[in-house]
């Protein structure tokens, strides 16, 4: 349908804050698998891991499509919301993903990438979780040219919060080029940031 199609090609663009947006129109009652799979993604995207856990939680065994995402998610969710203390890591099991399974399993495990490529062979699940879950280190990341980068990963990494300052402006420039960001996003970056030595905006 039209507006899980909207949804994706957003995706595609890395505007995952406006596919949540329109999905949380419908979330309440996501009338078929595949748009409900496009908003769990954009909500973990977008910084509302929490928000798509509530949602798993209503509509989870509500279709009978793509059981295995399903079923990964819920363990995650399930993950996310408990307490610390009530979570009996000896009964979390993901079939089919040894990186989820230790994001569930490892609360110190985070993924150290050194460059953009390595994201490549995750599925959607893998990075809606890695960057939902705050899970990356950029310790020894190198950004590389921005162009190479496809604007659905490009998005991901500049709604990390987690992303050092100087990378986030590289992509943030390169995104406002591309006309997928606004340039009050650059505006309000010069305003927040602390780094040394930032070139003039205009």
């Amino acid at each position: 349908d039209l507006l899980t199609l909207r949804m994706e090609k957003l995706m595609d663009l890395g505007l995952y804050k406006d596919t949540a947006a329109l999905y949380k129109k419908v979330s309440e009652d996501p009338y078929h698998e595949r748009l409900a799979r496009a908003g769990m993604r954009a909500l973990f995207h977008s910084g509302q891991a929490s928000a798509a856990c509530l949602d798993v939680k209503i509509i989870n065994g509500q279709f009978d499509q793509n059981p295995s995402f399903w079923e990964k998610l819920s363990v995650v969710c399930d993950y996310i919301m408990a307490p610390e203390d009530d979570r009996d890591k000896n009964k979390i099991k993901i079939e089919d993903s040894e990186l989820l399974q230790k994001i569930v399993k490892k609360d110190k495990f985070d993924f150290t990438p050194k460059a953009p490529a390595d994201f490549e062979n995750l599925s959607a699940l893998e990075k809606a979780v890695l960057f939902g879950t705050g899970r990356i280190d950029y310790e020894k990341f190198e950004p590389g040219d921005p162009a190479d980068m496809a604007p659905a990963l490009l998005g991901m990494f500049l709604y990390d919060d987690n992303l050092p300052q100087d990378i986030k402006l590289t992509f943030l420039v390169h995104a406002v080029n591309l006309g997928l960001r606004p340039i009050n996003d650059l505006t309000e970056f010069y305003k927040k940031s602390d780094l040394p030595g930032l070139p003039a905006l205009y």
